[in-house]
């Protein structure tokens, strides 16, 4: 169980797979949708590449989610973050942390957004 301060609400975007031209590929046009409530997400880092003829921004996010949540390698996570609603990629897997006392159990998800 997560502390009382993780109060958002984060909606899971999961889209099944398809082939196209030979590769597998996500089809997101049918993806589903579901909401995990009790979740806190929070920045970690960003970058800005200046190099490329234009800037590119990546920002990185750690969510605290409950225990066993549904989230899944390849899943987008929507989350409104102040007024802004962003939609990240997970970055690797989610994966379950366990307290000593299995006070603040969580799923964790490291999360990653582009802009530029």
């Amino acid at each position: 169980m997560l502390h009382k301060w993780c109060r958002q609400s984060v909606t899971v975007i999961r889209a099944p797979e398809k082939v196209e031209r030979g590769s597998v590929v996500r089809d997101w046009e049918n993806a589903r949708k579901h909401t995990v409530k009790g979740c806190s997400v929070q920045p970690t880092d960003s970058t800005r590449d200046f190099a490329k003829r234009e800037e590119q921004s990546t920002f990185r996010f750690r969510m605290f989610a409950p225990p066993k949540a549904d989230i899944k390698r390849g899943d987008r996570i929507r989350c409104d973050m102040g007024g802004k609603v962003l939609t990240f990629e997970l970055d690797g897997v989610p994966y379950q942390r366990f307290s000593p006392t299995g006070r603040v159990d969580s799923t964790q998800c490291d999360l990653i957004v582009w802009e530029g």
